[in-house]
């Protein structure tokens, strides 16, 4: 199974730094990323009408018209009033944060894996 790499490159020249991530398919399908990363390439590819680049955000800022502004990335606050907004329609009296989501998958493994994996 091959991973996809995509190198996140700040914004900023000289273009020296960057992380590299491996994302490996889950059999657990609510909880892979592998899938679900993919899926919103495409439609950001989608609304671009291209390819992303290297430089490109992967999260970009989108205007409230619906346009994407690759070269701007999404901002934390926008993120938690989208969690504010869907966690509300979803009828949740509790705060969810984006902290919640980045360390909900490991705690659901841990939670649910079968023995030895």
């Amino acid at each position: 199974m091959l991973p996809i790499v995509h190198t996140l490159i700040p914004q900023v020249w000289p273009m020296t730094t960057g992380n590299v991530y491996r994302i490996y398919r889950q059999e657990v399908k609510s909880m892979d990323m592998f899938t679900h990363l993919l899926a919103w390439v495409k439609y950001v590819e989608w609304l671009l009408g291209r390819e992303l680049c290297d430089t490109d955000y992967l999260f970009p800022y989108i205007g409230p018209n619906g346009i994407p502004h690759i070269d701007q990335p999404m901002d934390h606050n926008k993120v938690q009033d989208l969690i504010n907004e869907f966690t509300g329609q979803a009828g949740l009296k509790k705060h969810y944060s984006t902290h919640c989501f980045r360390r909900g998958g490991v705690q659901c493994c841990f939670m649910h894996a079968p023995v030895g994996q």
